[in-house]
């Protein structure tokens, strides 16, 4: 077993916050905090030098915001986990983290003994969240699925997509341009057009907009 302390980076903008969690921090013998900096590009500059095992991240912070700041960490430093804490003003941020590889999601009213203990298990490699993270993504998820089984018919109808139309679908479903996807696809204008119709009618849409609403809300990016 491995007893030595995890190192922990803090980026946090508040510098009132910063500087007590890192007194608070800096009291933890198991506990090894090897920088505390302000946004997230000073993170990535701090990453750099520092060898680190834990990065907790403000969500909302200038220049570079958690969930910028954690997708170019796990790309750059992929062994690090990310940990965000968080206020919760955005309700949008959390799949945004999620997404780009955050491994937790802590309010910053988190009790010092119980943020050690978090931080060991995602040092671990555990999800770690808060009450209010754990009710938003059992609410992200229902709503996913709610979404899901009410586009069943459009799912079936893209499931059944003819191969030379899956391309075009894909470019529809990001509001590409005709003169775009003609271009993308190497096709005549003319022809990117026939196909446009072909994916509304197989798909039930009467409109491009319409097929945009629908595969956003089954995340066809997803599929």
């Amino acid at each position: 077993m491995n007893d030595d302390p995890v190192r922990v980076l803090l980026a946090d903008d508040d510098p009132l916050l910063r500087t007590s969690m890192s007194r608070l921090l800096q009291r933890c013998p198991d506990i090894d905090l090897v920088a505390a900096v302000a946004d997230g590009a000073q993170a990535l500059h701090a990453l750099a030098d520092h060898p680190v095992d834990v990065a907790l991240l403000d969500a909302d912070m200038p220049v570079l915001d958690g969930a910028a700041a954690t997708a170019r960490i796990r790309t750059a430093h992929p062994q690090v986990r990310v940990v965000i804490l968080t206020a919760f003003k955005h309700d949008d941020f959390l799949p945004r983290a999620m997404a780009a590889g955050a491994i937790g999601f802590l309010t910053k009213d988190t009790p010092i003994e119980d943020l050690i203990a978090l931080i060991h298990r995602a040092h671990a490699g555990e999800t770690v969240l808060s009450p209010r993270p754990t009710a938003m993504v059992l609410d992200s998820y229902r709503t996913h699925a709610t979404q899901r089984e009410s586009e069943a018919h459009f799912l079936a109808a893209v499931d059944t997509l003819p191969p030379h139309l899956r391309d075009v679908l894909a470019l529809l479903a990001d509001a590409t341009p005709t003169p775009t996807i003609a271009t993308r696809l190497h096709l005549s204008e003319a022809t990117a057009r026939t196909y446009i119709k072909q994916v509304l009618h197989h798909t039930n849409c009467t409109t491009r907009t319409e097929l945009v609403v629908h595969a956003a809300r089954v995340d066809l990016d997803a599929e």
